[in-house]
């Protein structure tokens, strides 16, 4: 087979040099399109104008580099396959091929994996690593040899549940009297059922609306790995990571920013997006954000209108 070399480093540079389209939080399960160019070997190659193949990310780093793994519709007789269902069709992941990616080559995004097949993955992933003979499971082929029996077991393909491991609503919301303003961020913590476990509210000084909706996001995670960490006890941060948190506020521009559907114009809110992007992927990588009406946001809106009321009220300085 002759590989194009010339023309994908060409593509490679427009890649390379293309301005940003936008902050996308990338995450773990997700399958997207990846610009995997023309390569070496038996090294997985990308197809058509963009090089690209359809890839799993299997591991966040930051939000410039990943871990993925080539998607193919083609199987080989080989141990390195996992199958699993895309839309009705077959589809498998090439375990063997596992690569460190740059987010620039990620293209679009097709769809978040079942969680249970990412689960198996990322055990025989590890399997891999240390040094075992692959499992013999569905999807995977028989290693030459193999009697058959798995040199994993059973339990090790499901990911553990934490007992009593709680579900988490973080509502979040800050407001600013002027925009600019003075300015104050709240935030609730409940549970599924609506308990309140958590109430925050904070005073921001001067500054605008949508400075203070991020300072609301910001002032909720705190709150939220304050609150958990101590309370889970040792190993607190990998349970922490392992918090099913729905975000809710009512700003929509701060919530489809945050969710990578807006671009970020304005340099202060993009450091604030930064804080919350390393807030995800270091603590609370299962967050999801959703907009939802003011109506529905009403206590951490009095908490963001309380902070902004002792502001309003403290004593002014007489010169």
């Amino acid at each position: 087979m002759i590989r194009d070399f010339d023309r994908w480093n060409k593509r490679k540079k427009e890649i390379q040099t293309a301005l940003p389209k936008g902050n996308f939080f990338y995450k773990e399960g997700e399958i997207w399109w990846c610009g995997l160019g023309v390569n070496l070997g038996v090294e997985t190659d990308g197809k058509h104008d963009n090089f690209e193949r359809p890839v799993l990310i299997i591991k966040v780093f930051n939000r410039e580099m990943v871990w993925v793994l080539p998607v193919t519709s083609v199987f080989h007789q080989a141990p390195f396959y996992y199958k699993f269902d895309h839309g009705g069709e077959d589809q498998w992941v090439v375990l063997s091929q596992i690569r460190t990616v740059s987010t620039k080559r990620l293209f679009r995004k097709i769809r978040v994996l079942d969680e249970t097949d990412f689960e198996k993955i990322k055990v025989l992933v590890i399997d891999y690593l240390k040094k075992r003979n692959p499992a013999v499971r569905r999807g995977i082929s028989e290693p030459e040899g193999n009697n058959g029996s798995s040199l994993i077991d059973e339990k090790e393909l499901v990911k553990p549940v934490i007992p009593n491991q709680p579900k988490i609503i973080l509502y979040t919301d800050g407001g600013s009297r002027g925009n600019p303003g003075i300015a104050g961020a709240g935030a609730v913590i409940t549970d599924e059922a609506g308990k309140v476990i958590k109430e925050a509210s904070k005073p921001l000084g001067i500054t605008t609306n949508n400075e203070a909706e991020y300072q609301g996001v910001i002032l909720g995670l705190e709150t939220t790995k304050k609150h958990f960490g101590p309370s889970m006890g040792r190993a607190s941060k990998e349970k922490i990571r392992d918090l099913d948190i729905t975000l809710k506020l009512d700003s929509e521009l701060v919530a489809k920013q945050l969710r990578g559907e807006y671009q970020i114009k304005e340099d202060n809110l993009g450091k604030l997006f930064l804080k919350i992007w390393n807030a995800r992927v270091a603590d609370f990588p299962k967050l999801t954000i959703t907009h939802i009406p003011r109506e529905q946001n009403s206590a951490a809106d009095c908490l963001a209108n309380e902070a902004m009321d002792a502001q309003e009220k403290a004593p002014k300085p007489l010169f």
